[in-house]
């Protein structure tokens, strides 16, 4: 995977699939659920 992109599973099924976002998406998705948003 290129570095600019962030890989997501589920922890449960680590042998299903990944979900590959950008990292810049990723960034933005984790500050606006570290201040609330979502």
């Amino acid at each position: 995977m290129q570095p600019s992109v962030v890989g997501l599973r589920d922890s449960k099924d680590s042998d299903g699939p990944v979900l590959a976002v950008g990292r810049g998406t990723f960034e933005s998705f984790l500050r606006a659920v570290k201040s609330g948003r979502v």
